[in-house]
């Protein structure tokens, strides 16, 4: 069984103090400390499964003690707390990714306590670090589960398809998102049969909502490394002719920080994707470091706005005027867009507004399993639908 180990590494006494109450409540073995060297020898002789980082303290500050924890591949769950701004902590959080941490959040102080403790409650369940045993036994025995979010057309507010998000149903545990272990799918060689497991259950799932008269487009997302064979754009189209699905109801996420492999053997893999009437997205847009290089040079026909810049558009004037400009862009370039983590109905118009196509998000719906989407789909329509024409029927 797995021990919740936190670790609070913070220079201010009332909030290591505040921290440490609320992780002994939830059940957190918990040490707390400001001073590197310590840090440093609990890192590797504790191995604590969550640390909370403060960024500026007197003999190190966070990105170096970040850039240890990258050294020594930690795999615990990080969450920046600092009284530093939103620009600096957002940041940092995507150096941490950069790093290949596993970034849990970014809290600005002074903080609610609920906020931490809903976030460190979160974290709590984590499950013990995977291995790629277990994960290739996953894989083989079917514990996986797809989860399906919705996305909603910002035009006529309908639900025109969903992204199929893959979950780890371990036994005796909650589910385990994709972030504890898709970096280990990639750096283990199993992210191939795992990119056909979730592509195949995908289209099955498709072509049984087709049967019940749903018609709703899907969305997988694709490693890099998973486009490394030539023959995948066959392989795929072979799996929608074998499930009925047409490869216009298909669209291939591709993370934007995932691009960097030989541009000529991308380029033939997405073109030939293209030409089979696949849709191709490039996901996180915004996030990472050769977007317009990309955009040139590839034949990507939709963005998708990371929910970095989406998240608090109504707050924050930068987030707003990256989305604007990103979406801009997009329509001079003939693409579609697709906002993610809308989280407010404001959000919601804005994005409208803007002339952004499709969003998804909390807002809309959190991803749900394949058998609650028909109830959630007559649930919206029933929001859509006029008074007058609900009292007709």
């Amino acid at each position: 069984m797995s021990v919740d180990r936190l670790m609070i590494v913070d220079d201010e006494p009332g909030y290591a103090t505040l921290v440490t109450s609320i992780g002994l409540a939830l059940g957190y073995e918990v040490i707390a400390t400001d001073d590197p060297a310590v840090f440093r020898d609990e890192i590797l002789r504790w191995k604590p499964t969550v640390v909370v980082l403060d960024l500026v303290m007197p003999q190190a500050d966070g990105i170096e003690l970040m850039r240890y924890l990258s050294e020594y591949h930690c795999p615990a769950s990080i969450l920046i707390v600092s009284a530093s701004d939103d620009k600096v902590l957002e940041t940092c959080r995507q150096l941490g990714i950069a790093h290949g941490l596993v970034m849990a959040g970014v809290l600005r102080k002074p903080f609610r306590t609920a906020t931490l403790r809903a976030l460190l409650e979160r974290l709590r369940v984590t499950p013990a670090l995977l291995t790629v045993d277990q994960l290739a036994e996953a894989i083989r025995k079917d514990e996986l589960v797809l989860h399906y979010q919705p996305r909603c057309d910002l035009g006529s507010g309908g639900i025109t398809g969903c992204e199929a998000l893959v979950r780890w149903k371990m036994a005796d545990s909650p589910l385990i998102g994709p972030d504890r272990f898709i970096g280990l799918a990639e750096e283990s060689g199993l992210i191939e049969p795992l990119t056909e497991w979730v592509v195949s259950h995908a289209l099955e799932q498709t072509a049984l909502w087709r049967r019940q008269g749903l018609e709703l487009g899907i969305a997988v997302n694709l490693s890099a490394l998973s486009l490394g064979a030539l023959d995948f754009p066959d392989r795929l189209a072979w799996q929608c002719a074998r499930y009925g699905v047409p490869p216009t109801m298909v669209t291939l996420e591709i993370t934007e920080t995932a691009m960097g492999p030989s541009v000529t053997h991308m380029m033939d893999v997405l073109t030939r994707f293209r030409i089979r009437q696949f849709s191709i997205s490039l996901d996180d847009f915004g996030t990472g470091y050769s977007s317009l290089v990309q955009l040139q040079r590839m034949p990507f026909n939709e963005l998708k706005i990371d929910k970095s810049f989406v998240i608090g558009i109504e707050d924050h004037a930068d987030n707003d005027i990256i989305v604007r400009t990103i979406v801009g862009m997009a329509q001079n370039l003939s693409l579609r867009t697709v906002a993610e983590g809308v989280e407010s109905a404001e959000a919601m118009e804005r994005l409208g507004r803007y002339g952004c196509h499709s969003a998804q998000g909390f807002f809309i719906s959190r991803p749900l399993p394949a058998g609650e989407l028909p109830s959630f789909l007559i649930r919206r329509q029933a929001m859509l639908c006029p008074p007058e024409a609900r009292a007709a029927e």
